[in-house]
């Protein structure tokens, strides 16, 4: 999936690479050039990104808050290092339900961003899991492998292989 931070929608990637290819093959049409193909605004540049994500986080925007709280844990694209204000971004967005937040949130109980706790990781990884998260699927499958729960291994390796992740297949 790609994400398009002019609106937060989605394309697929394979519609994003055959929207490339027809760019460069063909050219747009002027109406479309450079507008986003769901909500026909403006595509925004590589230095844009970082003020659209902040004015959506600022909405409240799940997806938003999630990039922009990694940016700060990290303190990566112009953010200054910030792990508290960071985490509290991405919970803030996992409360919401955002696949990616609660995967990353899984993710900070493995010991590296917060203290190890395999019952909450296992939590918000199956949340992320079964909202369909492809990389949450193939970690808690992993997990149940760990766990010898053939059961529940089966389904989520099925689960992330069938959304095309080569790793599970």
């Amino acid at each position: 999936m790609t994400r398009l931070f002019c609106c937060g929608g989605w394309i697929c990637k394979q519609c994003s690479n055959e929207r490339s290819a027809q760019r460069k093959a063909e050219g747009f049409d002027e109406m479309y050039r450079n507008k986003c193909p769901l909500c026909r605004g403006k595509m925004p540049r590589e230095g844009e990104i970082g003020s659209m994500l902040l004015k959506h986080a600022n909405k409240g925007r799940a997806w938003a808050q999630m990039h922009i709280g990694l940016r700060y844990f990290n303190g990566v694209n112009g953010y200054d290092l910030d792990k508290e204000r960071g985490l509290k971004l991405i919970e803030e967005s996992a409360d919401q339900r955002d696949p990616d937040a609660l995967l990353q949130l899984a993710l900070a109980y493995t010991g590296e961003m917060l203290e190890r706790d395999e019952s909450k990781y296992v939590h918000y990884l199956k949340e992320a899991a079964d909202l369909g998260h492809p990389d949450a699927q193939l970690q808690l499958a992993l997990t149940y492998e760990r766990q010898d729960n053939e059961k529940m291994l089966l389904h989520y390796i099925t689960l992330a292989a069938s959304q095309g992740d080569s790793t599970a297949c």
